[in-house]
């Protein structure tokens, strides 16, 4: 899903599609009217049932209702939750029911939605580029090592590959890695604090991101359990 900051909202683009949208209502209300009349009328030829028609006209006018309502709130500057219950930072565009729930979510502290929107949009482009920096970085210690660095938590890259990497180096990464665990509980693997990551298990959708294991020094930990760790 691609996802977009909060000044594309699209609430003037809401209103012309909720304005097509009335029009259809009414166009659709005219066929059922015609479609009546043909079956008063003794018909030679029996047509298709209109009642899949009529239930996709009521299920539109109760989405866009509930979508023009979300985006008054929206742009009546209404708080959300800057997390999801699940405790991940998300991105737009969100369902209608997604957004309501992050209204509901919302604490006295919580910011604005757009506000909000960009801040996350902000921390989603970050940890893109983090990701990208960490998979394309090369070692360049040694003889122009050109392995791929190891993955450092709270930075955007390592500082060399695991056969580079000097033994402070590798004692401290070997230490976030351990802390990981027992600091918090991994969302990918759902293990609690204290237990390893399971490599086995099912891979979770955490806001429609899988989170891949890394290996350190006999350490397998989840990413997502990793930067949580340094958040």
């Amino acid at each position: 899903m691609k996802m977009t900051s909060a000044p594309s909202g699209g609430s003037k683009e809401l209103l012309k599609l909720a304005k097509v949208g009335e029009e259809l209502d009414r166009q659709l209300l005219r066929f059922g009217s015609a479609f009546e009349d043909y079956q008063n009328a003794q018909p030679d030829l029996e047509l298709p049932t209109t009642e899949a028609m009529t239930e996709a006209r009521e299920s539109l006018r109760a989405e866009l209702a509930s979508a023009l309502e979300v985006m008054r709130l929206i742009d009546s500057g209404v708080s959300v939750a800057a997390t999801t219950q699940r405790g991940n930072f998300w991105t737009t565009p969100l369902t209608i029911n997604q957004a309501f729930r992050l209204m509901e979510q919302a604490s006295p502290d919580s910011l604005g939605f757009r506000i909000q929107a960009d801040s996350n949009y902000a921390k989603h482009i970050a940890r893109v580029y983090r990701q990208h920096a960490a998979a394309s970085s090369t070692c360049g210690r040694g003889n122009n090592c050109q392995t791929r660095t190891v993955t450092w938590p709270g930075r955007t890259r390592g500082p060399g590959c695991w056969r580079h990497l000097t033994p402070e180096e590798r004692e401290e990464l070997t230490k976030i890695y351990d802390l990981a665990v027992e600091k918090g509980p991994c969302e990918a693997c759902q293990v609690s604090p204290g237990k390893p990551c399971d490599e086995n298990a099912e891979p979770k959708n955490i806001d429609g991101w899988f989170s891949p294991i890394r290996k350190f020094n006999k350490r397998s930990v989840h990413l997502i359990r990793l930067e949580a760790s340094v958040a």
